[in-house]
């Protein structure tokens, strides 16, 4: 499993795993994000990682970012 902001822009991920404890987790489940669920990053910079999940953009910031640990999707 790799951290979300080491994928590089333009990939495909599928969540594999929260970590950080149930606030985060449930914070995230407020915004549509859970395990299994595939992003795309759309944007990778210095700062936040902006994502798409099917149609929607969120943005994360970089320390939220790499309590999710993701695996590459099958394109």
């Amino acid at each position: 499993m790799i951290p979300l902001p080491l994928i590089e822009k333009g990939k495909s991920v599928k969540i594999q795993k929260i970590s950080g404890g149930r606030g985060f987790s449930l914070r995230l489940m407020d915004m549509g994000i859970k395990e299994g669920d595939v992003v795309k990053i759309i944007n990778n910079s210095q700062g936040s990682l902006l994502i798409s999940l099917e149609n929607i953009r969120l943005v994360l910031g970089r320390d939220a970012a790499f309590r999710i640990f993701v695996k590459y999707a099958k394109e």
